[in-house]
């Protein structure tokens, strides 16, 4: 928990207040879903395809749906930027669309 909050203060500049009036994101998995979420919009501000990157956009892009998080941030700009496309899907462990579904990579243990 203490890696999330401070990757919420220190990397997103977000106040403490932020965090205490959306606490599910506390509950979300760093690696797995705030970080690499936290990039595609860090990517798509670079080079201006979205607005201003704050706390409230942040917090409604971790807690979309995959399925939504997808479409509105990775899929809509799959043209523009294809390599972000690329290294989204490789963080999270997906490896196709088919069908209208995200596949998720097998990953054997």
């Amino acid at each position: 928990m203490q890696s999330r909050v401070e990757f919420f203060t220190v990397k997103q500049n977000f106040e403490l207040s932020d965090i205490v009036k959306n606490p599910v994101i506390l509950a979300l998995s760093l690696e797995k879903r705030i970080i690499p979420r936290c990039n595609v919009l860090k990517i798509l501000y670079s080079i201006g395809l979205i607005g201003r990157v704050n706390a409230g956009s942040v917090t409604l892009a971790l807690t979309l749906n995959e399925e939504k998080f997808i479409e509105k941030y990775v899929t809509k700009y799959q043209v523009t930027v294809p390599e972000m496309v690329h290294a989204y899907k490789r963080q999270i462990g997906l490896v196709d669309f088919e069908r209208g579904r995200w596949v998720l990579e097998d990953v054997e243990s």
